[in-house]
């Protein structure tokens, strides 16, 4: 059976594995960086971050909730053109045919581009 630690000795070990931590944060290089994110700051940060989770997760419907909450990825060639359809973005899966004529209470008429309750853009 291992032997247990006194609260001392955890103290001395969290405290040199903070000391690692610190040595390691020092060694980290700031110039190693992306070049494309070199110079952004403010919202073009949460801009980068959500483009590089959309291209990591691409047909993830995580993505979908992500952009409806954020707005990112904005949906635009390198020209600045909107990509979007003529109607807008789907923002909502369908119900299945088979849970509409089977339940009573799904709404009728339901879209793709239908806004739902927690959709804040």
């Amino acid at each position: 059976m291992p032997k247990l630690m006194h609260e001392d000795e955890r103290g001395h070990a969290r405290s040199e594995k903070n000391k690692v931590h610190s040595e390691q944060i020092r060694e980290f290089d700031p110039v190693c960086q992306l070049p494309r994110y070199a110079n952004i700051n403010g919202t073009e940060i949460i801009a980068a971050i959500m483009n590089e989770k959309y291209k990591a997760m691409f047909l993830n419907m995580q993505t979908m909730s992500d952009w409806r909450r954020t707005g990112y990825p904005v949906f635009e060639d390198r020209n600045g053109n909107s990509t979007e359809c003529e109607t807008g973005t789907p923002r909502r899966l369908l119900y299945p045919e088979l849970e509409k004529k089977t339940n009573s209470n799904v709404p009728s008429g339901d879209s793709i581009f239908d806004r739902v309750e927690n959709d804040p853009i």
